[in-house]
């Protein structure tokens, strides 16, 4: 009987012992086991294209220019210029504005106040977009630091578009101009000298000229 109670213990160990061991070997195996795959599938990111440009026709050149009221003035010949761009589809579109800035000397000339200068500026379709002079006390701002005549957006389409623009300048009819030498005084185109007309040109020695800059930055 007690040997027969020692086998039994026996086995029971052994039993034992093999399900330990069987729990052991599992545990080392899920332990070395790993697994990876690579996808198919290309994930990309790629940049777009951007076109931003400024284009401008010939010069504007008025000549022998007296005072001139509105409805003259803007009679007179225009300096055309056009900003063209272009964003992809989805993209952020693009802002510009259309800063004017004094032109460059003219010699020994004498460069006009801008509050003697009218400014006026349409757009595609003939909106005003800037309209400076007489009527609100001359060009807004000041020339030399420049002063903003448009502004507009360039779509996020993926389609071109082109703003198209003129521009022209008068001296406005407020400006009144004497002669030092022979105390006369010109104002629009009336040229008097206690009331006779002397023929003397005193405006050649003045001008007024602008150039056009181009800013712009995309809009979130």
């Amino acid at each position: 009987m007690e040997n027969s109670g020692s086998g039994s213990k026996e086995a029971l160990l052994s039993i034992a012992g093999i399900a330990i061991l069987a729990i052991a070997l599992v545990g080392v195996s899920f332990a070395f086991f790993t697994y990876s795959k690579t996808g198919t599938m290309n994930n990309v990111i790629t940049t777009g294209s951007i076109k931003f440009s400024y284009e401008e026709d010939d010069a504007l050149t008025l000549t022998n220019q007296f005072p001139q009221t509105a409805t003259e003035g803007k009679q007179n010949s225009t300096f055309k210029f056009r900003v063209i761009g272009q964003t992809p589809a989805n993209s952020n579109p693009i802002n510009y504005t259309v800063i004017a800035k004094a032109g460059d000397v003219q010699g020994s000339k004498v460069r006009m106040k801008d509050s003697e200068i009218n400014v006026y500026v349409t757009s595609t379709g003939g909106t005003v977009t800037a309209s400076y002079g007489s009527e609100n006390g001359g060009v807004a701002g000041n020339s030399t630091s420049g002063f903003q005549i448009a502004s507009g957006k360039i779509a996020a389409s993926g389609e071109e578009q082109t703003d198209s623009y003129t521009l022209t300048m008068w001296v406005n009819e407020s400006v009144t101009i004497s002669d030092t030498d022979t105390k006369a005084t010109y104002r629009a185109s009336a040229e008097t000298n206690g009331g006779a007309n002397t023929g003397k040109a005193v405006y050649s020695n003045l001008y007024y000229s602008l150039k056009i800059t181009v800013e712009a930055n995309d809009s979130i």
